[in-house]
């Protein structure tokens, strides 16, 4: 746990003891108190200082958490994650405060803390329509579960932001290039010298494609490759001698069907821009999972003339996901099933 990073966590539950224990644990005094000597005396486990300390607020109501999220929103300082109860009588369930928690904040990572199901974690997923951002904490919980849980979800929330970040700024780049350039050519014969400017302004957009860790790939209208950087080569395998003149195809995985790249194909025609998960193939064969965004290019009729997809590899991230899910439900020493799968499957 050494070299975690500090972070908002909201706790939503209706019991103050709760919220007493998730403190200790995440945001404990910087001192120790003298009843942890104590208890460290008694049960001959050593005192530790936490590796990081978490920004902790409490919520007792779903109603209240909801206020929360929304002036971290506006406050600009949003919550990375909540940890949010199931059965918070009289008010909403856990199931209605995260429909509305996401309504406020769609990129809030949330886990279900519940001791007693009133939903089966199927109808729980068809309620909430989620892809990534939900797990489930069975009470009672052991403190290494909510430590791990809470450095792994914070700084997956830090991670999607950056990567969010980087993605938005390449494609305002790409457009205002691409712009600049359209200038430049409609201005080049009255005005010889925006052909230096030019220049530069190309070296540029050449020195960011060439250097961006993202892969990019850069086809014509037709979905021939025209264009590829050597980022893309690192994370796919392929060459530029390799991929150009082929097409998109040459990744393909036969992990989706043809309704899939129906679909992507269709929200690209009607919105100029596809975004979404993707599995692919690398040339030694081995299959990885993308995330995706492809921009068209457009000429001055509205058609497109070029499509520019960028990408960078999630298949770790997704990895740690499914490691997190695994340790909610199986014993961190032998890796038998625990109680939490046993309640659940029962």
């Amino acid at each position: 746990m050494n070299g975690t990073h500090n972070a908002r966590i909201l706790l939503i539950d209706d019991t103050p003891a709760i919220h007493q224990d998730f403190r200790k644990i995440l945001a404990p005094a910087a001192d120790g108190s003298e009843l942890d000597a104590v208890e460290a005396a008694l049960f001959g486990s050593a005192e530790a200082t936490p590796a990081a300390r978490f920004d902790l607020d409490s919520a007792y109501q779903g109603q209240e958490g909801v206020a929360k999220v929304r002036a971290a929103l506006q406050a600009g300082s949003p919550y990375a994650m909540a940890f949010v109860d199931m059965r918070m009588p009289p008010g909403w369930d856990g199931v209605e405060t995260i429909a509305r928690l996401w309504q406020a904040d769609p990129r809030l990572q949330v886990v279900i803390c519940t001791a007693y199901a009133d939903y089966s974690w199927e109808d729980i997923l068809a309620r909430l329509d989620v892809a990534d951002r939900l797990l489930i904490l069975k009470k009672p919980f052991d403190a290494i579960e909510v430590c791990q849980l809470a450095n792994a979800l914070t700084a997956k929330h830090r991670l999607a932001l950056q990567a969010a970040n980087r993605l938005a700024e390449l494609e305002t780049a790409v457009t205002a290039r691409t712009a600049e350039l359209q200038q430049a050519n409609a201005a080049l014969t009255v005005e010889i010298a925006e052909h230096a400017r030019t220049e530069a302004e190309l070296r540029l957009a050449a020195s960011v494609f060439e250097n961006t860790m993202d892969g990019v790939m850069i086809t014509d209208a037709a979905g021939t490759i025209v264009s590829v950087n050597p980022a893309f080569a690192a994370i796919t395998g392929y060459g530029a001698d390799e991929a150009l003149g082929k097409t998109a195809a040459l990744l393909r995985s036969e992990h989706h069907g043809p309704e899939f790249y129906g679909q992507l194909w269709d929200s690209l025609k009607r919105d100029g821009r596809w975004e979404g998960e993707i599995w692919n193939r690398r040339r030694d064969g081995e299959l990885f999972l993308e995330w995706l965004r492809i921009s068209s290019v457009q000429g001055d009729d509205g058609r497109a003339l070029r499509y520019v997809g960028v990408f960078n590899d999630i298949t770790e991230l997704r990895k740690k996901d499914e490691h997190i899910r695994h340790l909610a439900f199986h014993d961190p020493l032998t890796g038998l099933p625990n109680r939490a799968l046993f309640l659940d499957r029962l």
